[in-house]
């Protein structure tokens, strides 16, 4: 083998070449190698920081307009500041959400409607693909579910054994269900002179930062407002006779009519 192909084939295998006469490529492609590595670096760093950009923005996005829309959703600023019954079971709440609507139908009307939720009773008229496995929630008036006392379980599980405990209840009137010190969640029913019924609904919730429950209050923060939301819109609906039969069509008309001027 010739001198110089012998000096090619060291170069190879030592990683530089050398080109009659001239330095080393390596030494030549040294920068050019620092610079892309400098340069890939340079864009990692970018696309970090305007990740972290994005989610500071979302964040202040979320606290200062979304969060207290879905907290108050429906609800007056006097409805938010009133006292419900159950306020003292949960002090200083991380989670405090006031919403409430308006139907057309007495309390007595809708507290059947009431009593009978949850899972393996009459569902949550919410989005029962999420949280009723499914099955469509009743659009009847279930008598077999219309017993329900302070004690008893408001079913969240598939089982039915599992879910929140009626602290009390005066019908129709008002109901609370939850623990003490963790999370409660009201019911507030007051008529109108019109026949109507303003529904207020609050829960109380304090996050446990440390605790594996902090998932299910991640649940709560960011999905609790949509299934309040389908929940009263379909409780309503039940109430004033849209789904279902329940009640004549004529007195309806009435109740939504009567606070009408003459």
């Amino acid at each position: 083998m010739s001198g110089g192909a012998e000096e090619a084939r060291l170069a190879c295998r030592s990683g530089t070449w050398t080109v009659a006469g001239f330095p080393e490529a390596s030494w030549i492609l040294r920068p050019l190698f620092l610079l892309g590595a400098h340069l890939q670096t340079a864009i990692m760093q970018s696309r970090t920081r305007l990740t972290l950009l994005a989610a500071a923005t979302a964040v202040v996005i979320y606290a200062r307009y979304v969060r207290p829309w879905q907290l108050t959703w429906g609800a007056t600023p006097d409805e938010v500041s009133r006292a419900l019954p159950g306020d003292d079971l949960v002090t200083r709440p991380t989670f405090n959400a006031t919403r409430a609507i308006t139907i057309a139908a007495p309390p007595e009307e809708i507290w059947p409607w009431l009593i009978q939720v949850g899972l393996t009773r009459a569902g949550w008229y919410s989005y029962d693909i999420l949280d009723n496995l499914g099955r469509r929630s009743a659009r009847r008036i279930i008598p077999e579910f219309q017993n329900l006392a302070e004690g008893d379980v408001v079913p969240m599980s598939p089982d039915g054994k599992q879910g929140m405990r009626v602290h009390s209840m005066n019908a129709p009137h008002s109901m609370i269900w939850g623990t003490p010190g963790d999370t409660t969640w009201a019911w507030q029913l007051d008529p109108n002179p019109d026949g109507s019924t303003r529904l207020i609904t609050r829960v109380h919730s304090r996050y446990r930062w440390l605790s594996p429950s902090i998932a299910f209050s991640a649940v709560i923060e960011f999905g609790d407002i949509w299934m309040m939301r389908k929940m009263l819109l379909n409780l309503r609906d039940r109430a004033e006779g849209r789904v279902g039969s329940h009640q004549d069509p004529c007195r309806r008309v009435t109740l939504r009519t009567s606070h009408l001027p003459r």
